[in-house]
């Protein structure tokens, strides 16, 4: 009898190839950075961004203190100016008081007096005139009183400048706010755009499904096949181009609030569909314009600085008349020069410039009225902006009315063709060109949805309001 073995053979104790690869996977995936996330905003949240990281803005507000310095560098010049002035001097010897008595000659029939006087000289000691060191300190103050006149002007210059450029740093915030909300609107119009673009490759996909039925059950030819696939191929490349417009927009978004420009965003503020009714008047908006637009306050500015700066140049024709007080304190300088003097008095100087004032004073009053003339420009322009916008706007909630009864009509349409290829009343031509028609009639409606918000943020830019937030759309 033969006897047949059984070979067993007994598992390692190590661990697998399988089980190595195992774990090496799950601490690749502990080490590895987590996978990148889009930044979700709203909208309130990106304009505050492009706020603090506008660079526009940080120059406006640098210009502001600037300005102010300047402002208090002329306030300054009406305080009395105050200056002292000191000196310390070693000489190459001292000089000495001497009647010179040794060198004195007597004439004759004087010797009698000559002798009575001499040991009277001889007894006073007047000491050094100079000694070999010497010092010397002055104080003096000094009180502008006609001049008072062109420096208060120029000081109110300087502070309406100071409140120009207060109203620059406004200016600066609404367009960096207003570019902000613009681009965040555009990037939600490029997400509806992808959407529409999406569910138009599903529709069609799924009318594809349903040609090959057809096609298996002997209902349809190929032709009709090649048709749908190419309506297909159609819409997968409107696809495509939507996702590359959201991508720029993505792009332009992340650049206008201070963010890299491959940033990835995900704006996530929901705009009202439909959007609130604007009830404000055309001569309302007017009204709202030439209070708050911060154009027509920096040439009202501009121009009530030209006047005071005028007023300051007549003031340089006027005599110069200032207060002086002055006090002096001196060392060194034997018993000739008093140790302590102090004088007040006045100061009268008029510099006759053979017309260099009077000119000048000319040029600063045309300078007003260049002043003024800017300032009716301004409100030209502005009449001009608000009334454009209010137009746009209008036009938008037109626009935006009839895409919507558009929409439902290419919706009913497209229902009834594809109703009517099922029971082989209509071609695939029929149902592709419903669903284009919904398609299109879709990316209007979102166009002229978004196109109404950016219509009511430039009439909101027009007026001269804040740029509103997601809230109050």
């Amino acid at each position: 009898m033969k006897q047949t073995f059984r070979r067993t053979t007994q598992q390692p104790c190590c661990p697998t190839t399988s089980s190595w690869l195992s774990w090496l996977l799950v601490l690749v995936a502990l080490f590895l950075p987590p996978p990148a996330h889009a930044r979700s905003l709203t909208l309130d949240q990106a304009v505050s961004l492009a706020l603090r990281k506008s660079v526009k803005v940080a120059k406006s507000r640098q210009l502001l203190r600037q300005v102010d310095a300047k402002r208090k560098s002329v306030r300054g010049n009406l305080l009395p100016q105050l200056s002292v002035e000191g000196n310390l001097l070693y000489w190459d010897d001292d000089v000495a008081f001497d009647f010179g008595l040794d060198k004195l000659q007597i004439a004759p029939g004087c010797e009698q007096t000559a002798a009575c006087m001499l040991p009277l000289l001889t007894a006073f000691d007047f000491g050094p005139i100079r000694e070999q060191i010497t010092a010397q300190l002055t104080v003096q103050i000094a009180q502008p009183i006609t001049p008072l006149y062109q420096i208060f002007k120029g000081y109110q210059a300087a502070k309406l400048g100071a409140q120009a450029a207060r109203v620059g740093v406004r200016l600066s915030a609404q367009q960096v706010a207003d570019a902000a909300r613009q681009a965040y609107i555009r990037v939600k119009q490029a997400q509806g755009s992808v959407s529409i673009a999406q569910a138009a490759v599903k529709q069609v996909q799924a009318q594809l499904k349903t040609v090959k039925a057809f096609r298996r059950a002997g209902l349809s030819s190929r032709n009709d096949v090649l048709k749908v696939q190419v309506g297909l191929a159609r819409a997968q490349g409107a696809a495509v181009q939507a996702k590359a417009g959201l991508e720029l927009a993505t792009a332009a978004l992340a650049i206008e609030i201070g963010l890299p420009p491959s940033e990835e965003i995900e704006p996530r503020e929901r705009f009202a569909d439909p959007p609130p009714s604007f009830e404000l008047t055309f001569g309302a908006c007017i009204e709202r314009a030439a209070k708050r637009r911060p154009e027509l306050k920096a040439v009202a500015l501009q121009k009530r600085i030209a006047e005071k700066s005028s007023e300051a140049t007549r003031g340089a024709m006027l005599p110069q008349l200032s207060a002086i007080g002055s006090y002096q304190r001196t060392e060194g300088q034997g018993f000739a020069m008093p140790k302590n003097a102090f004088f007040v008095g006045g100061v009268l100087s008029w510099k006759f410039t053979w017309g260099t004032s009077y000119y000048a004073y000319r040029e600063a009053q045309e300078k007003v009225v260049n002043a003024e003339l800017t300032q009716r420009q301004a409100r030209d322009g502005v009449y001009l902006d608000v009334k454009k916008a209010y137009l746009e706007l209008k036009t938008a909630e037109q626009q935006l009315f009839i895409a919507r009864v558009a929409v439902k009509q290419a919706e009913e349409s497209y229902r009834i063709e594809e109703a009517k290829y099922k029971k082989s009343s209509a071609t695939t031509t029929d149902v592709l060109d419903a669903q284009l028609s919904l398609s299109r009639s879709k990316l209007s409606y979102n166009n002229a949805l978004y196109g109404w918000y950016l219509s009511h943020s430039a009439l909101g830019r027009a007026m001269g309001e804040e740029p509103m937030t997601g809230r109050t759309l």
